[in-house]
């Protein structure tokens, strides 16, 4: 995610408005087009947008661009809900949780639609996979080519009558990255899960504690320590709602994983942009333990190729890291077949030669913000 408002003149007076639930009416077209711009620019515009819709004295053309979004954005929303609920129907007998935009949509926000995403993530134990798959197949979904680095994680798609595109990412880690993939098992987050009486009686999602840890490396292990204000914004509603067993909870995931330094770096990032009230000893006891931490180098922006490597380092097996470089490097014939469609067999070497020389400029170019 490219964020091109990052360090704008709008950034701050964003943050302070929706911190502050509050917005100077006195602004000049030229700023309300600026603070739009910006808000768009990091997903927040809809929190912008029912800000804006609650505050008197604010000229008609902001009103009116307020409840366009607004407007579009419920709409949007009933076609999401519908199918999720459908969804989890058919999900039910396995234990599956939501997470991320899904679940903090429904449970940190004050109206689901306030709170944009692309797609529904649902998390399960490994040995899951395939039942999940199966009825994700029966509700008419079909399987994506899977990713480069996606090792756990299966994207699925489907188009409705309407036309509108619903996405599944389905997890049994709650990232595609080795070093963190792990670092919030199933099990212990299934006992902490918390309903989500929105989406029927059987639908769940982490405790807060969890979502906010994942909050914390899901920035980082999957946008390169993104300076994103919506991922930002969902630590800070996340951090209110922590008591203090939810806040010794965090620390002893953010210990017992090695995960410090990434989950300073998001509280650090939001209570600098947001002001989150987060409790002084929390940072005293997240304090580095002196032994090295795999996943701090993350917070570097690495290339792809620095990713690969490192995935490489976590993995225990010469066979694991060869298989693991054949995968990347000669992806099934499926895959093939989809990203390069109406090739004939016997020209497939040259698809495959074609990607690595096409894809090496990729890894080897640091990412943006």
């Amino acid at each position: 995610m490219s964020v091109r408002g990052t360090g704008s003149v709008f950034e701050a007076p964003l943050c302070t408005a929706l911190t502050d639930q509050s917005f100077r009416s006195t602004l000049s077209d030229a700023e309300f087009d600026g603070l739009w711009a910006c808000a768009s620019d990091h997903d927040l515009d809809l929190l912008l947008a029912a800000l804006l819709w609650r505050t008197p004295d604010l000229p008609d053309e902001t009103r009116e661009e307020a409840s366009r979004r607004l407007g579009a954005a419920k709409l949007v929303e009933q076609l999401r809900h519908t199918e999720l609920l459908r969804l989890l129907r058919a999900l039910a007998p396995a234990d599956v949780l939501l997470l991320k935009g899904a679940a903090l949509a429904h449970t940190i926000y004050p109206e689901p639609h306030l709170r944009p995403r692309l797609d529904v993530d649902l998390f399960v134990r490994s040995e899951q996979v395939g039942e999940v798959h199966g009825r994700l197949v029966d509700c008419g979904y079909t399987r994506e080519p899977a990713a480069a680095l996606a090792d756990f994680e299966r994207s699925y798609t489907r188009v409705a009558d309407s036309g509108f595109h619903h996405c599944v990412d389905l997890h049994w880690g709650v990232a595609n990255l080795a070093p963190f993939a792990r670092a919030l098992p199933f099990d212990s987050a299934w006992q902490a899960s918390i309903p989500v009486e929105a989406l029927g009686p059987t639908a769940r999602t982490l405790g807060h504690a969890d979502a906010l840890f994942l909050a914390c490396l899901h920035r980082v292990a999957h946008h390169h320590d993104s300076l994103s204000l919506l991922w930002l914004w969902d630590i800070h509603l996340l951090a209110a709602r922590l008591t203090d067993r939810d806040w010794a909870a965090l620390v002893r995931n953010a210990q017992d994983t090695d995960l410090r330094a990434v989950t300073i770096r998001g509280l650090e990032l939001s209570r600098e942009k947001f002001a989150t009230r987060i409790p002084t000893d929390v940072f005293d006891r997240l304090e580095p333990s002196g032994r090295p931490e795999p996943t701090a180098r993350f917070l570097r922006r690495l290339r792809l190729a620095e990713i690969a490597m490192t995935e490489l380092e976590a993995m225990g097996s010469w066979r694991a890291r060869l298989a693991f470089l054949l995968t990347n490097l000669f992806p099934p014939r499926a895959h093939m077949q989809t990203a390069y469609p109406g090739c004939p067999a016997f020209l497939l070497p040259l698809a495959y030669l074609h990607r690595i020389v096409r894809g090496a400029p990729k890894w080897l170019r640091r990412p943006v913000s």
